[in-house]
């Protein structure tokens, strides 16, 4: 369920590994280095970004409208019954716009539009640290994961020289074969550990890469 839930596909789904799993090799990152990534990566940040852009450009749309403006106009033609009796004539203008009291129409615009603004930043800062935090807690959960294959791996070789040597005192006659089915069986709760502990890592790693956006370039 961690895997598929890291995945993001539906629940119902089937899924089947078809890889057996080991410790994969994982360059090691700093926090900052995995925040860069994933602020470039991330698509919610791309779209937020876009909506601040979006309300930064409404704002001083609406700001400007109240500076004067000043536009100039020409015109040049040929006036005549005939081509060879056509007068050229010619025309210039320049025009100067004031704006001037609207009842407030465009000052409630701008406040608008200045709230619009804030609440982009807001909601740019919201998500920035949504990805800070699920990106940090990634990594964490990366370094434990395979802190914990290192564990399980080790209690694997650990209970594997105990089942070497149990067949010794067995061979000996120093042993029943009560000790040697004890030692497999901690063999086997060894095995199902470091199967649960690469399974956690893998997904782990699945995790961190959704994280950072990079969940396409991980298969």
């Amino acid at each position: 369920m961690n895997l598929i839930r890291a995945l993001g596909i539906d629940f119902n789904v089937a899924v089947t590994l078809t890889d057996e799993l080991t410790l994969a090799t994982v360059e090691s990152q700093t926090p900052e280095t995995a925040l860069s990534v994933a602020r470039e990566n991330r698509a919610e940040l791309k779209a937020q970004l876009t909506r601040q852009k979006l309300a930064s450009l409404s704002l001083s749309s609406v700001t400007s409208e109240r500076i004067p403006s000043l536009s100039l106009n020409g015109d040049y033609g040929w006036i005549g019954l005939k081509p060879d009796e056509a007068l050229a004539t010619r025309s210039v203008g320049l025009m100067l716009s004031v704006p001037i009291f609207d009842g407030g129409q465009r000052e409630g615009r701008i406040s608008e539009s200045r709230s619009r603004v804030r609440q982009e930043l807001i909601r740019m800062k919201d998500v920035s640290d949504q990805v800070t935090l699920e990106v940090r807690n990634a990594l964490l959960t990366l370094d434990s994961s395979t802190q914990q294959v290192t564990v399980a791996e080790k209690g694997l070789s650990l209970s594997m020289k105990e089942l070497t040597f149990a067949r010794d005192r067995f061979a000996a006659g120093l042993a029943t074969n009560i000790e040697i089915t004890n030692a497999q069986t901690s063999v086997a709760r060894a095995r199902d550990n470091l199967i649960e502990a690469l399974f956690r890592f893998n997904a782990s790693r699945i995790n961190l890469a959704r994280a950072k956006g990079e969940i396409e370039q991980l298969f």
